[in-house]
């Protein structure tokens, strides 16, 4: 989301707090109550919208660049068993068909690879009566299958979420022109019935629909996560405020940033491998306010190891 859609989500989550908080005010007025569920379900469709628009496409990634480290390696062991074996019974065609460097491989595409690998596939099931004597035998053809089968699947992965990314983004233009609508032509207009009665949180509600010029001052909540033994920095903790629905994980330093938080109180949870997880209760988000707060994590108690030579004798 860039700042002015940040802005304005800011201005959203100040708006519902007012009306949750004024609800028998307004409880009586079915207009109102129907207006203000509709804004809760574009809320609700925002937050959804944005976990996928700044979801991490890296691990996508990550995940491919390792299938096709093991694909290309079972792959490789597999042609040069049959270019040994071409050699030897004078099959040059065979042997050049299969022909391929681990330079060949790093410099292919993601599909030439795929092919390449079903080449060699298909090439050496034919002999590998043969390949035997070679260290090669049914069951590595098979393996082969079954990694370029998983690389197959996951080549699409980082077009996909990248795809899901744009999609997301453009669902949450047409969430905040939604939104926008909503408060204009309901919300805003209905406020005249509530003038006389209630003329607080006629106030209250006119004063948060002024915040979407408030620039980067939305609330939120940052923080350091640290070894509770060394003051170490941890990076990669999961950081966690469930009642949000909203993660991350902290960054090289052990930082954290939640930005354009609804106020109030959240419990919010902090977990790392090796590390004790734990739970802060009640932590105040003061509106308008980059709230802070750090953690400190233990480390887990190492188990004991038994040594087979202390072990009881059976009884």
């Amino acid at each position: 989301m860039n700042s002015n859609q940040e802005n304005k989500l800011s201005m959203y989550y100040a708006v519902q707090k007012v009306c949750a908080d004024n609800n028998s005010v307004w409880t009586g007025l079915p207009a109102f109550v129907n207006a203000f569920g509709e804004f809760e379900a574009v809320i609700q469709g925002i937050q959804d919208n944005r976990v996928i628009q700044e979801r991490d496409i890296k691990g996508v990634t990550q995940d491919k660049g390792g299938a096709a480290d093991e694909l290309i390696d079972q792959a490789f062991k597999v042609s040069t068993a049959v270019h040994a074996y071409a050699t030897e019974v004078g099959n040059n065609t065979l042997r050049e068909k299969i022909n391929y460097s681990l330079t060949d491989f790093g410099r292919a595409r993601d599909t030439v690879i795929i092919d390449i690998c079903q080449l060699i596939h298909d090439e050496a099931k034919i002999v590998v009566a043969d390949l035997v004597d070679y260290g090669i035998k049914t069951a590595d053809l098979a393996d082969l299958l079954s990694k370029l089968s998983d690389y197959e699947l996951l080549v699409a992965g980082p077009r996909n979420a990248i795809t899901d990314r744009s999609t997301a983004t453009g669902e949450l233009d047409d969430l905040l022109k939604e939104g926008d609508d909503i408060l204009k032509n309901k919300m805003d207009k209905l406020m005249n019935q509530f003038a006389g009665g209630d003329p607080e949180f006629v106030t209250q509600y006119t004063s948060m629909r002024k915040l979407v010029g408030m620039g980067g001052s939305g609330t939120g909540l940052k923080g350091r996560i640290t070894d509770g033994a060394t003051g170490d920095r941890i990076k990669n903790v999961t950081v966690e405020i469930p009642d949000m629905e909203r993660e991350l994980k902290t960054n090289g330093t052990g930082l954290y940033v939640f930005k354009q938080a609804r106020p109030g109180l959240y419990s919010v949870r902090a977990e790392a491998k090796g590390y004790v997880a734990k739970e802060i209760l009640e932590v105040e988000l003061a509106e308008g306010k980059l709230n802070v707060l750090d953690i400190e994590l233990d480390k887990k108690a190492k188990e004991p190891k038994t040594e087979l030579g202390q072990l009881n004798p059976p009884g």
